[in-house]
């Protein structure tokens, strides 16, 4: 009676399960786990044993594996479909959220500024923010010189009462450990503010954008808030530009991104120069091409960046990002401990408006 329901049923479930879109493969890695451990149940029967085969070597080819011919590659076979069932169980952030999420949370990435990283810390617990705030380190991955920075910026994020500090000992590297960062508070909370430790914010910033995420909310036409003024006229009312120092957005808006986002970061870098070549088509350039001095595809053009592709994914899709009502959030990373910028005239002036460390508190 069991081979009869097998054979009658086994294969719809799984032609069910393969139909699904492209986008929900791990929805069907859970519905072919489940039905591969039906299979392993009744493996005894010499019937069954070739229907299991067939299932593990069509799954396999289905989802980028081997492919199995013989009985000689069933236990072969059955250890990579393990190991797809069980990294299946796992479900990626983006896959599926936590029922009841919380309603706002603060992301701080730190790594190894301690004056910046402590500077806004205070300005969030001044503003009572640091209950629901979390502060994420990439890793040193056993460089020692390395470590120790981090665990200087560590140790000032310790002395905060914040929510939790994930600090882990890989280098995964700045942009995959945002995307990780996105991707894990999406699934835990409905609405997200996004700080790097330079993004220095003002008295009122928090209460600030959890008002104008109320405004945007239901607005499938932007896609978040900043802070950090370009200070041009290409930003009133709506800026057609991503701006990545300080922004906010809801989980519900960030979601479908995160899975582009992550889908060009997977990509070779010639496969990812590709896309953009053929993204940036005119009516594209015209969104993104709005803040002259700071261009998005002066780097687009060139390599990945979390928040420049974020910025043509926006693009494509004609969303806007809306600046707040003042200037809530200001890039104090200028000056000796900058990588990328320098104390100039050119830094200090609009589209980049940055300061320095020193000077974060006179603008609290």
């Amino acid at each position: 009676m069991t081979i009869n329901v097998l054979n009658s049923n086994f294969w719809k479930e799984f032609n069910n399960a393969i139909n699904l879109s492209p986008t929900r493969t791990q929805d069907k890695l859970v519905i072919l786990g489940e039905l591969y451990r039906n299979c392993q149940r009744l493996e005894k029967d010499e019937i069954v044993k070739s229907k299991r085969l067939e299932f593990l070597s069509r799954t396999m080819e289905l989802i980028g594996g081997s492919n199995y011919h013989s009985q000689e590659d069933l236990d072969i076979a059955a250890a990579d479909m393990k190991i797809f069932s069980m990294l299946s169980e796992l479900k990626p952030a983006y896959a599926i959220g936590v029922e009841n999420k919380m309603d706002f949370g603060i992301i701080v990435f730190g790594h190894t500024r301690t004056e910046e990283l402590e500077n806004t810390l205070t300005s969030l617990e001044r503003q009572n923010a640091l209950a629901f705030t979390e502060v994420w380190f990439d890793g040193d991955q056993g460089n020692q010189t390395l470590k120790n920075r981090i665990e200087s910026a560590v140790g000032i994020a310790s002395n905060f009462p914040v929510k939790q500090i994930h600090y882990q000992r890989g280098n995964f590297g700045f942009r995959k450990m945002i995307l990780t960062a996105l991707l894990d508070m999406s699934r835990r909370y409905n609405n997200i503010l996004i700080l790097e430790d330079d993004c220095f914010p003002t008295r009122d910033a928090v209460s600030v954008f959890r008002q104008e995420l109320d405004i945007i909310r239901d607005d499938p036409g932007i896609f978040s808030v900043y802070g950090a003024h370009f200070s041009m006229p290409s930003e009133q009312p709506l800026c057609s530009r991503f701006q990545g120092w300080g922004w906010a957005t809801t989980s519900e808006k960030l979601t479908p991104i995160l899975r582009m986002l992550v889908a060009c970061y997977s990509l070779s870098e010639a496969a990812y120069l590709a896309f953009v070549s053929s993204a940036l088509n005119d009516e594209v350039i015209e969104r993104l091409e709005v803040t002259p001095g700071r261009q998005p595809s002066s780097t687009l053009k060139f390599f990945f960046a979390w928040d420049e592709t974020l910025a043509l994914l926006t693009a494509m899709r004609n969303q806007f990002h809306k600046p707040t009502p003042k200037q809530v959030v200001y890039n104090c990373g200028l000056g000796d401990n900058s990588t990328h910028f320098p104390d100039k005239p050119r830094f200090r002036n609009a589209p980049f408006n940055m300061i320095s460390p020193s000077e974060a508190w006179s603008v609290f």
